[in-house]
């Protein structure tokens, strides 16, 4: 399974914003700078089978627009464990609920993605930029969902791991034990 794990884009900033932490939305500068991610992930040909967002207004924007891009419109759903206190407890049973897909796509927030990818695969930091793009790749994801005891993943099973820097139309590999905090031009 290829796992492509999102930021949402940049959003409006909380101080100015009066409405609730979930309804917070993208910028229009935030839309454009997910627009370019997935003209980026559509020209590397990045396929998945499943798009999966938190429920906040910012995320599924992003998701929303990554979606459109990538033509999976309709492989496009809400789930409330990509909301913020998202954990490698969710992870692991949204691996487990779509362990049949071989390419699924999760959107939500910092720092609880780059926290539960770095103890899924043993990194030390993880620091997702907005609108940033990972990709773990899983041999088997339905053995690694079944057999999940808490410990971190680098004592049991290898795991490639790649961010998407902003400035390519590539993913570069970055070891399991670095940080990954894709260069990015202002807002990215």
């Amino acid at each position: 399974m290829h796992l492509y794990i999102v930021r949402h884009g940049p959003a409006v900033e909380p101080n100015e914003w009066g409405g609730s932490e979930v309804e917070r939305p993208l910028t229009p500068h935030g839309k454009q700078v997910v627009l370019r991610v997935a003209e980026r992930l559509a020209a590397m040909k990045v396929a998945v089978d499943a798009i999966v967002t938190s429920p906040y207004v910012r995320a599924r924007e992003t998701a929303e627009i990554i979606a459109r891009t990538l033509d999976r419109d309709d492989r496009l759903e809400e789930d409330g464990r990509l909301s913020p206190g998202f954990g490698i407890a969710d992870l692991m049973s949204l691996l487990a609920d779509y362990s049949e897909v071989s390419g699924l796509m999760i959107v939500g927030h910092e720092p609880d993605l780059g926290q539960a990818i770095c103890e899924f695969i043993g990194a030390e930091r993880l620091k997702m930029k907005k609108g940033g793009v990972a990709l773990v790749d899983l041999p088997d994801p339905t053995h690694r969902a079944a057999s999940f005891s808490g410990s971190p993943l680098r004592k049991s099973w290898p795991a490639t791991f790649l961010c998407l820097n902003s400035h390519q139309n590539n993913l570069t590999r970055v070891s399991g034990r670095s940080s990954c905090s894709p260069s990015s031009p202002p807002g990215l």
